[in-house]
């Protein structure tokens, strides 16, 4: 009679367990799964449940809520509901799993710093183009580079984790991202690889930014990314314009060697030009993924 009793109370906490993580798998979208890395196509939830824990490496999907696993989130945060928290977490650990097979050097911040204006000369360039080179870079200077679509509830933009005291993850969304958006937040990604806060997985989301990140180090990216792009001394000449032709922009651009739409981008934000000039200065990149994270 004991063993038939626990025997039961197994059977229901396996149950409790079970209908515990069904919740979670509710909340994520299995399908991107099946497209991306390739699981494969299951109707049920336990299928699910297992092929996902399997792929995360995990031994229950729970563990995607607890506060210690791979980030932490405060309240108030770009990613403060569950559903939010389980997809960024999901995204990030499937950039980190793709990385794996991406074969790098040890990290040399001295030799990155080295190739920051071939990298900046590339915004001029096609994907197809410059993408085979900046993986060659980042390989080189220790960094796997993980280009990866949107995940349905994530929110998130990019991320950078570092993985051991000489290897960096710099992942990004690669669909609908306009030319001067991905060129800013590469190289705001980038500062935060110079910072090498090991500790630390940064995380940019198409919304507002991770609140738990210490302001000044977000500043500083910032920064960096703006005047990498744009000198300030440059930016100044061409911002102080009481009107702004996309001539000028454009002359302007091609002068400090750089894509006019990542100017009228930064004219745009900056409440310099109206949000509604320079469509046709401006481009979006759409870049199709094998499942191995490569272009």
């Amino acid at each position: 009679m004991q063993n038939t009793y626990n025997k039961k109370l197994i059977e229901i906490q396996q149950a409790k367990e079970f209908d515990e993580q069904e919740e979670i798998v509710k909340q994520i979208d299995y399908n991107y799964f099946v497209e991306v890395v390739g699981l494969p196509k299951v109707k049920s939830s336990r299928e699910k449940i297992v092929n996902l824990c399997r792929f995360f490496k995990v031994s229950d999907l729970r563990i995607m809520l607890k506060p210690d696993f791979l980030v932490n989130f405060r309240r108030g945060s770009a990613c403060d509901k569950e559903k939010n928290i389980i997809n960024s977490r999901a995204w990030i650990q499937t950039a980190v799993n793709i990385a794996k097979e991406v074969n790098t050097k040890s990290f040399n911040s001295e030799k990155l710093k080295k190739y920051l204006p071939e990298l900046r000369e590339m915004t001029v360039k096609k994907p197809e183009d410059f993408l085979p080179r900046m993986r060659e870079i980042f390989e080189e200077c220790g960094i796997a580079f993980v280009l990866l679509p949107h995940l349905k509830n994530s929110g998130v933009n990019g991320a950078v984790k570092w993985v051991s005291e000489d290897r960096v993850v710099l992942a990004m969304n690669n669909r609908g991202l306009d030319a001067d958006k991905f060129w800013f937040s590469l190289f705001h990604e980038i500062k935060h690889i110079f910072q090498q806060k090991i500790k630390t997985v940064f995380i940019s989301y198409t919304t507002e930014k991770m609140m738990d990140i210490n302001e000044k180090i977000e500043a500083e990216a910032d920064k960096f990314a703006a005047n990498i792009l744009i000198p300030p001394e440059e930016y100044k000449k061409i911002s102080s314009l009481k009107y702004v032709s996309d001539k000028e922009i454009c002359d302007f651009a091609k002068r400090i060697g750089i894509h006019p739409g990542i100017v009228a981008g930064r004219l745009q934000h900056e409440g310099v030009i109206g949000q509604n000039r320079c469509s046709k200065l401006k481009v979006k990149y759409i870049m199709e993924l094998q499942h191995d994270g490569r272009l």
